[in-house]
């Protein structure tokens, strides 16, 4: 199992992350728009990004991403010193550019929003036909290091970055508000075409759940 691949099932497991869910499958994304019980009195969102470009979880600069992840903090980064563990880590590397200097790094590590397609070694994620935003990061100061072991080398602190705009994430996108008037017929609908609990969560737990939840509603009617 890969860096990609464990920050995959932390997420899948409720641990925060860096990762956004998302669907291929535009009505599994409908259904998650529905579902929540908890939200059934507002109005859901879909948003689609239409032809976007996505990364598959091996690439150089996901697997950048997360030896930074991994192996670093975000305050008081040596970039020059992780660039330097890059080129020698990678440097046999060639589907994709290497980063040569410092700025080439610091681009890659503050790229808003990476599309990343996972392996599909989790039942969860076939059902679901997911994918991931990877969120990066944003600058929050900069500075040339007086210590001793990395004199005169530039380091970085970061923070979490900050994005409402859905199209900053891509710029073909659009927003759809799904009225919550609507939701629960939506989900009966879903429901009739196989998207629903059982199909989406295919753990026992969730089918069992699912069974009785279904065994409930029929008892009223």
């Amino acid at each position: 199992m890969d860096k990609f691949d464990i920050l995959a099932k932390l997420q899948h497991f409720g641990f925060p992350t860096r990762l956004l869910d998302v669907s291929s499958n535009p009505l599994v994304a409908l259904y998650f728009a529905c579902s929540d019980k908890n939200e059934m009195e507002h109005d859901g969102v879909v948003y689609i990004f239409l032809n976007l470009p996505a990364f598959w979880s091996d690439n150089l600069l996901i697997k950048l991403i997360m030896d930074f992840i991994f192996d670093h903090t975000p305050n008081s980064f040596c970039l020059t010193n992780f660039l330097e563990v890059v080129k020698s880590r990678y440097g046999n590397v060639t589907d994709r550019r290497i980063p040569e200097t410092v700025k080439d790094l610091l681009w890659d590590l503050t790229i808003p929003a990476v599309p990343v397609v996972p392996k599909k070694n989790n039942i969860r994620l076939v059902s679901q036909e997911g994918a991931f935003f990877l969120f990066g990061m944003q600058v929050v100061n900069k500075e040339i290091s007086k210590d001793c072991g990395n004199y005169v080398r530039e380091s970085c602190s970061f923070a979490p970055i900050e994005m409402e705009d859905h199209k900053k994430l891509w710029h073909v996108s659009e927003k759809v508000i799904i009225p919550a008037k609507s939701k629960r017929r939506i989900l009966k609908q879903l429901d009739l075409m196989g998207i629903n609990e059982r199909k989406l969560f295919p753990d026992l737990e969730h089918q069992i759940k699912y069974i009785w939840e279904k065994y409930k509603n029929e008892e009223k009617i």
